[in-house]
């Protein structure tokens, strides 16, 4: 198990703590205190939230021992569960358990991610906190993980912008998988801002005077503003994808046709002399033209004459363009 403590200072700056004196003392003093810990089994999570003395329910229990994989809020008036997906980790969306009390908020990370150490580090000298409060800590943490996707958005936007400039390059077989993949890692982002924004509405919509929610209001309101303008992006993204993709069904369609019609054209030239070879190959004593010295010559000519009259035929109606 590795665990980080921190005290919420007056100034809203993070200060580290010592864990070996975690007890449940801090629960009674007043102090705010943000707890991180990662690679934590369950026993482990009792024993701390027995050292904290904190009164968590059993099915609160029951949810911070399991890494989440889906969404997840109990609101209660002592204790705030929240599980959601906070950042992408090898384009999955890896999820955070937290656990927020009066003043108390402990972040559970089932598998490590720097990003919470970063935000730790950030706080403890040229940034603070938006409150010295356990579910603005949350907050934080949340605005840190939309921030790191942006850089995500940015990427897959210039992605988009390169592949349609290459479509008519690509074969069709990396075509299909380069789409599959601009969806899939739309279709990531876009569960992460559908998990949070349940999230935030959920606590938004919890009462609590233990907790003081009306403190980060404006926080969670910030946040879900944030989470709109994200929509709009992912949502201009698929529309463009989605256009692409029509564009190349069009495309692949307007080719498939042109070959067709090439090949209908070739059908159409050497039906009539393939009509004329099999007449003339049939086993028959009595056929015109078959007992004349140039009799071969004879029916070449027609068969070249026929091709070359379709030809001409179909390039005055305009076939070949």
């Amino acid at each position: 198990m590795e665990i980080r403590a921190y005290e919420i200072t007056a100034e809203r700056h993070l200060k580290p703590l010592n864990t070996e004196l975690i007890d449940d003392s801090w629960d009674a003093d007043k102090v705010c205190r943000w707890i991180d810990v990662s690679n934590i089994n369950s026993e482990e999570i009792e024993n701390l939230l027995d050292r904290l003395n904190i009164d968590v329910p059993s099915r609160v229990r029951e949810a911070i021992r399991h890494a989440q994989e889906r969404p997840l809020v109990i609101p209660l008036e002592k204790v705030l569960f929240v599980s959601m997906p906070v950042f992408v980790r090898a384009g999955v969306s890896a999820y955070l358990s937290t656990l927020c009390a009066a003043t108390t908020i402990i972040t559970i990370q089932h598998s490590p991610e720097p990003l919470l150490e970063e935000v730790a580090e950030r706080c403890q000298s040229d940034r603070h906190l938006p409150e010295a409060n356990p579910v603005a800590v949350l907050c934080h943490v949340m605005d840190a993980g939309l921030k790191r996707i942006v850089p995500l958005l940015l990427e897959l936007r210039a992605n988009i912008a390169s592949f349609t400039e290459d479509l008519s390059l690509k074969s069709e077989p990396d075509t299909a998988q380069e789409f599959l993949e601009l969806k899939n890692r739309i279709n990531t982002i876009e569960m992460i801002f559908e998990d949070q924004t349940y999230c935030l509405s959920e606590i938004a919509e919890h009462q609590s005077d233990t907790l003081k929610l009306e403190n980060v209001y404006k926080l969670i309101e910030a946040l879900r503003s944030d989470l709109q303008m994200g929509f709009a992006t992912i949502g201009r993204m698929k529309d463009r994808v989605r256009d692409l993709y029509q564009h190349h069904l069009q495309a692949t369609e307007e080719t498939t046709n042109k070959r067709l019609k090439v090949l209908t054209i070739l059908s159409a030239i050497y039906l009539p002399a393939t009509l004329i070879a099999g007449i003339y190959g049939m086993n028959f004593e009595h056929i015109p033209i078959v007992g004349i010295e140039n009799g071969y010559l004879i029916v070449m000519l027609i068969m070249a004459v026929v091709v070359v009259g379709q030809l001409w035929y179909f390039y005055l109606r305009g076939w070949f363009k």
